[in-house]
């Protein structure tokens, strides 16, 4: 639904076919509210910074690898055709700890979460894996923008692609 709602929309705008539209908008992730119930694995930290210690080069580009397995909710087969990315943070400053959660499980925020939206559909299976590679780094252009690359591998496929977050 979400393809078709940010992607496909495109080929009939009012009766206009604007479909050149969907190649310049697949190349940004979509930044929306995911229900819980759209999550089809496990949850995997790609990165961990503490703030305090953190210098700003630092902070300019990261890359992690990650697996996930599916998840045995009952269905034997999920279609995977997203990535989601969201973000924790812990104010520990003081007695009490305080955690901004904007994952789908967390509850709806205004922080919402990032799709990255695969070039197709994947069918994978309870209990398969999944290797993650992505990579991140500030746009040369614009440094408020950032560079992803995205490298998703299920059994024998596996799909690249690269996003620029506006």
């Amino acid at each position: 639904a979400m393809r078709e709602s940010k992607i496909h929309c495109w080929d009939d705008v009012y009766g206009f076919d604007y479909s050149p539209m969907k190649a310049l908008v697949a190349q940004e992730p979509v930044v929306d509210v995911i229900g819980n119930d759209q999550v089809i694995s496990d949850h995997a930290v790609v990165l961990d910074w503490d703030l305090q210690e953190i210098g700003v080069d630092e902070s300019k580009s990261m890359m992690a690898e990650v697996a996930i397995k599916f998840n045995n909710d009952g269905n034997n087969v999920h279609i995977m055709d997203s990535i989601c990315v969201h973000f924790n943070t812990s104010f520990t400053h003081g007695n009490d700890c305080i955690v901004l959660d904007t994952s789908p499980e967390g509850g709806e925020t205004h922080w919402k979460q990032t799709l990255l939206l695969l070039p197709q559909r994947v069918v994978v299976k309870a209990r398969d894996s999944a290797h993650i590679r992505l990579s991140m780094g500030q746009n040369t252009h614009n440094v408020r923008d950032w560079d992803m690359d995205l490298t998703v591998s299920v059994g024998d496929n596996s799909l690249h692609k690269v996003y620029t977050m506006r």
